[in-house]
């Protein structure tokens, strides 16, 4: 009995015999000292765990919907945004809500189909969102050797019906702009209408970013902000934009870290 680390997991995994074969349980510890405390737990066999000291047939050997949305959301936890993990928790809860909280390898195409068409019947946005999600968490799921094939692949998603984006002209911007009584959302709305930016790029905004030299926007990733790309990109800045961020900065302390709009 020892532990292992390999790609397919970020935790260490303690890697025993039963009956000849080789059997991995996760600790789910990244940190090398805190899975050797979960081991010589493990080989004390009044800690062990139920699943590991029930038959090999047993159900409770395997690994249960819920058990596995809580293992991916800890492992995508440090590079996806709340908002994306929100999604993940969504989609695995509409889920197990209509098929019940199964063991992963009892999940079949039958199983997936039948939620999809009834939740497509619902919302056609929010089933393309659940099975988009879903099929990327049980990727994982092969990955990490919890199933040898993902049933989300053979399904065949329904077309969606395709939309125009929404846009609104400048005309209906400044009977926007009429009914708002704070200035730094009329700022907000104003650099959002020219330039395009999205509402985390706005609110995250730091005056770095900003070249008014070269007449452009840096949107920048750091540690607390991410786009949606994780890349940097540049946005050139309209007049009226250039405007109403030189105006933001004259009555700003001009600290290089400093938001924006607050």
């Amino acid at each position: 009995m020892f532990l292992s680390l390999n790609n397919k997991s970020p935790f260490y995994q303690i890697v025993y015999f039963v009956n000849g074969k080789r059997t991995t349980v996760s600790t789910k510890k990244r940190i090398l000292e805190e899975a050797e405390i979960e081991l010589s737990k493990f080989q004390n066999p009044s800690s062990l765990p139920k699943e590991v000291t029930k038959p090999e047939n047993s159900s409770q050997n395997r690994l249960s919907l819920a058990k596995f949305q809580t293992e991916y959301i800890d492992y995508v936890s440090p590079i996806k945004s709340r908002k994306y993990l929100e999604s993940i928790n969504l989609s695995f809860n509409q889920f197990i809500s209509f098929c019940g909280n199964k063991n992963i390898e009892e999940i079949n195409t039958l199983a997936i189909d039948k939620f999809i068409t009834a939740t497509f019947a619902r919302t056609q946005r929010g089933a393309h969102q659940y099975y988009r999600t879903l099929k990327a968490a049980f990727n994982k799921a092969v990955q990490w050797d919890y199933i040898s094939v993902n049933p989300f692949t053979k399904i065949k998603f329904p077309k969606l019906s395709k939309s125009y984006p929404a846009f609104i002209t400048e005309d209906e911007l400044l009977i926007i702009i009429s009914s708002t009584p704070y200035q730094y959302l009329k700022d907000i709305f104003f650099v959002a209408f020219y330039t395009g930016l999205r509402l985390g790029e706005l609110i995250n905004m730091k005056w770095s970013w900003i070249n008014f030299p070269q007449n452009h926007i840096v949107i920048k990733c750091s540690s607390d902000f991410l786009t949606k790309s994780k890349k940097d990109r540049i946005v050139p800045m309209a007049e009226k934009v250039r405007s109403i961020l030189t105006n933001r900065f004259q009555s700003s302390q001009h600290n290089p870290d400093e938001f924006v709009f607050y």
